[in-house]
């Protein structure tokens, strides 16, 4: 089935899946780009989704459809690049702990599953990391394993990702 393209912030998305995922990002205040810049990777040309300058000293985020199979220019991408990968299947969603959960490739090699958009409850600050602990704290904290905990900010930024709107016209930014 071929994916509908989408207009949202000035922006022509290949897909109203990655239209939802720039809606997530506003809300929470996320700065992203969109397919920024292509790279040559020994396997061939790619484009990756989102650049997220605020993440992880910068992070690709790559947003496949539900059951994407794997794809192995992921971790290509994260070793010529010198930043992580991160990649997520479907629409932005909550678990137990109101977290997206995605995977990640480290530019250092190898990949980890159960990272998520994550708000330091003592600054605010949104992070991605692994599964509800900071590894490195946000930028302003100095205790490595701070607990995250639910947050209002994230569960608002999935509703607004989910309700988004882009039919007849519609900007999908939320109300």
């Amino acid at each position: 089935m071929k994916a509908i393209e989408t207009y949202y912030a000035g922006h022509r998305f290949r897909s109203r899946l990655e239209a939802r995922y720039a809606v997530f990002f506003d809300r929470l205040g996320i700065c992203w780009e969109y397919e920024p810049q292509g790279y040559q990777l020994p396997s061939g040309p790619y484009l990756p989704d989102f650049w997220l300058p605020s993440l992880r000293g910068g992070l690709w985020l790559e947003v496949k459809p539900e059951n994407a199979p794997g794809d192995p220019r992921h971790e290509e991408l994260a070793v010529h690049s010198g930043h992580d990968v991160a990649v997520t299947n479907g629409l932005p969603r909550s678990d137990a702990s109101d977290n997206n959960w995605l995977e990640i490739w480290f530019a250092e090699g190898g990949a980890d599953e159960s990272y998520g958009f994550l708000v330091c409850d003592m600054h605010g600050e949104v992070v991605c990391e692994f599964g509800g602990y900071v590894s490195r704290g946000c930028s302003r904290c100095i205790d490595e394993n701070q607990q995250f905990g639910h947050h209002l900010r994230v569960v608002a930024a999935l509703d607004a990702a989910h309700s988004a709107r882009f039919e007849h016209g519609e900007s999908g930014a939320p109300s």
